[in-house]
């Protein structure tokens, strides 16, 4: 059981919210109240499985900062998941985003989905507290989640089951390390330090649009969890392809082929966002779900408390 558990943990070392551009760490902003104007608790939503019928040409991007991101964050690309080719199911709905619209007015409009640029901006920490259900071969466990961030900059992710397993992962601006209840203290693997840079963004979309994971590509239209989306896929670390929803324009899934030596072979996620909820203009995911393998697990994060520009402690991003 130890092993599954410390399986679970290398797998959800990944995403839930964010992603980072930025190699410095800037100062921690001062303490904000809950009554401050600067100070914020949101959510963020979407749902489902995955891709499947085209019904838009391809159309490549290749962002300046997508080089220096493959280099830095040293993975090869990835195709999309056979996991999430299996659960798609062709579309036959009509589709609203314009004909020939370009991939990066989709990313800005899916982006501008989430609340005006103005309150984007004043974000500058995040702080996300809740529960964490995890079921699978093992049996079922229930714990508690973590996201701290300093965004753009730095950022930590912590998962706690008690007794059965603990994992911290954190990344000061510079190097990215984790620790758990198994392995100890170890550097973090390629795909963690991308999870690491979502924690840091308001949303994946930010360092997707940026250039952070490396080039993108417009897929056409896909469905996801009985959603008509436009697919855009990441060619550099950790790739996978990313589902915006036509008519809400918001991101409502994702999914990732994750390799790590102590897992033995590749594994296929698929994480969907659920329960969209807004905080001083701005909205974040409440609930997170994510599901790894043919039903090997299934992780679902609820958020119950997000606080935006409050106090941060910077030692919780340095290496143990």
């Amino acid at each position: 059981m130890k092993r599954l558990l410390y399986s679970w943990g290398v797998v959800t070392g990944l995403l839930v919210v964010g992603g980072c551009t930025s190699s410095e760490s800037p100062a921690v902003p001062a303490a904000a109240t809950a009554d401050d104007p600067g100070s914020d608790v949101a959510g963020v939503a979407g749902t489902g499985p995955a891709p499947v019928s085209e019904k838009r040409a391809e159309a490549d991007s290749s962002p300046t900062a997508a080089a220096k991101a493959a280099a830095t964050l040293d993975a090869p690309p990835a195709a999309e998941p056979e996991l999430a080719k299996a659960a798609a199911s062709a579309v036959s709905s009509e589709s609203d985003t314009p004909a020939g619209a370009s991939i990066e007015s989709i990313l800005d409009a899916a982006i501008e989905s989430l609340g005006e640029a103005a309150a984007i901006a004043r974000v500058k920490t995040i702080k996300r507290t809740g529960t964490v259900h995890v079921e699978g071969e093992f049996g079922a466990f229930d714990g508690t989640t973590e996201r701290v961030a300093v965004v753009d900059a730095q950022a930590r992710s912590v998962m706690n089951l008690g007794d059965a397993y603990e994992q911290t992962l954190g990344w000061n601006g510079q190097t990215a390390w984790s620790k758990d209840t198994q392995a100890g203290v170890q550097d973090a693997q390629p795909y963690q330090r991308v999870q690491l840079r979502m924690v840091a963004a308001v949303s994946p979309l930010v360092p997707l649009r940026g250039g952070v994971f490396g080039a993108i590509k417009l897929l056409g239209t896909r469905e996801f969890a009985g959603l008509t989306c436009d697919a855009v896929q990441a060619s550099g670390p950790p790739g996978g392809t990313f589902y915006l929803d036509q008519q809400s324009k918001r991101l409502v899934g994702l999914t990732l082929t994750i390799n790590d030596p102590q897992l033995g072979s590749d594994v296929t996620l698929v994480q969907t966002y659920a329960d969209f909820q807004e905080h001083h203009g701005v909205l974040l995911p409440h609930k997170v779900t994510m599901e790894v393998g043919q039903d090997q697990m299934k992780l679902v994060h609820d958020y119950t408390r997000t606080e935006l520009n409050g106090e941060i402690d910077p030692q919780g991003f340095q290496r143990p």
